[in-house]
């Protein structure tokens, strides 16, 4: 298995406060990695950082082996749609861009829509959306540019408990089409059991302890098993 990405002593920090300590992690090409954390745990400077958004204070982060950054698509836990965009333009909007320009298929963002059952909403503006529709539509626009790279940071941690649950079972089928490396920032760790390959737990900036081959196991136990170590009242950084 190739790697795609890997932390090597990754250190984040803010003035005195040390946000990532020592970090090291290595993400395997067509894996889905959950970090499973409480707020305040390091999970979404984690996420910046494998971005390219955010630089360590110390330690690095490596490419694979071609040394190239992959091609990444990032969905933060607002759909951040332009609400003068309907949600075709919306999902096409990196077809604008001169990095995306020459190499954007422009018709693959309606395929995108009438596979995964959005395209009655093609026409319609954000404020027409529910909440669910327009995070879907943010996965959509990040997933247009058919990105190797998957960075999802809570990004239905805003919905019902129903609409969640039908947006997991979408995500799935999405990234199983895209055959992207996927990084998905969860604090339920329901969500986390349901969609990922290996999960770790971050607590305070460092990497407490790792699940692997998760949907080869019992379920139920391993859900068991990470309540035991995530108790997000005594880990959660003041």
């Amino acid at each position: 298995m190739r790697t795609e990405l890997t932390v090597d002593g990754g250190t984040k920090q803010f003035g005195d406060t040390v946000v990532l300590d020592s970090v090291c992690l290595s993400i395997d090409r067509g894996e889905f990695l959950a970090v499973l954390g409480p707020s305040g745990s390091g999970k979404s400077t984690l996420l910046r950082v494998l971005a390219g958004l955010a630089e360590l204070t110390a330690g690095t982060v490596r490419c694979s082996a071609d040394g190239e950054r992959p091609r990444t698509g990032v969905v933060f836990q607002q759909s951040l749609l332009l609400p003068w965009l309907t949600v075709l333009e919306n999902v096409s909007l990196a077809g604008r861009f001169a990095a995306h320009r020459d190499v954007f298929d422009r018709e693959y963002p309606l395929t995108l829509l009438r596979r995964f059952g959005l395209d009655g909403l093609a026409g319609r503006y954000p404020n027409e959306l529910s909440g669910g529709q327009a995070q879907r539509v943010a996965v959509l626009r990040a997933a247009a540019t058919r990105p190797r790279l998957l960075l999802l940071d809570e990004p239905f941690s805003a919905l019902d408990p129903a609409t969640r649950i039908d947006s997991r079972q979408w995500l799935s089928e999405l990234v199983a089409e895209l055959g992207a490396t996927v990084v998905l920032i969860t604090h339920d760790v329901d969500e986390a059991v349901a969609l990922a390959d290996r999960i770790v737990l971050l607590d305070r900036g460092r990497i407490r302890r790792g699940w692997r081959d998760v949907r080869s196991g019992d379920a139920l136990a391993l859900r068991d098993d990470i309540l035991q170590q995530y108790h997000p009242d005594e880990m959660a950084v003041p």
